[in-house]
């Protein structure tokens, strides 16, 4: 997709929702979906592995030993003090819970603020789940 303002095109670009997120996370987390059992574990493998320094987001708040696969996206907004776009989506499994998360966010003061209240909702996810 390209976008009015962006010199490239690329997926961080494109208009999603969270329906959307959550869709595609159910291809890659049920048996029998459109992907092959291989396409699945590969995709996952990447997302469970990521960067430590971009381990956040739905990650927030999940103890260690539990399984994290996640996809994270920033981007400052075109405009004078439009913020930033911040978005975590991901599956979470171990410790008694299961579950997929999509929050996407706009308009953050800053890349950080958006890390940070993403953060703070998956621990609340995490917690409410007990």
């Amino acid at each position: 997709m390209v976008c009015p303002g962006f010199a490239w095109p690329g997926w961080g670009l494109t208009k999603t929702t969270p329906d959307d997120q959550i869709a595609l996370l159910k291809q890659l987390v049920t048996s029998g979906s459109l992907l092959s059992g291989a396409e699945r574990d590969y995709a996952l493998s990447l997302m469970e592995d990521v960067t430590p320094s971009q381990r956040w987001g739905v990650s927030g708040g999940v103890p260690a030993h539990v399984t994290v696969a996640l996809k994270n996206g920033w981007l400052p907004l075109p405009g004078s003090g439009s913020g930033w776009q911040v978005n975590s989506v991901g599956w979470i499994h171990g410790g008694g819970r299961d579950y997929l998360m999509a929050v996407l966010s706009t308009r953050n003061p800053s890349s950080q603020y958006g890390i940070e209240t993403i953060g703070q909702l998956a621990a609340m996810a995490w917690q409410g789940m007990r």
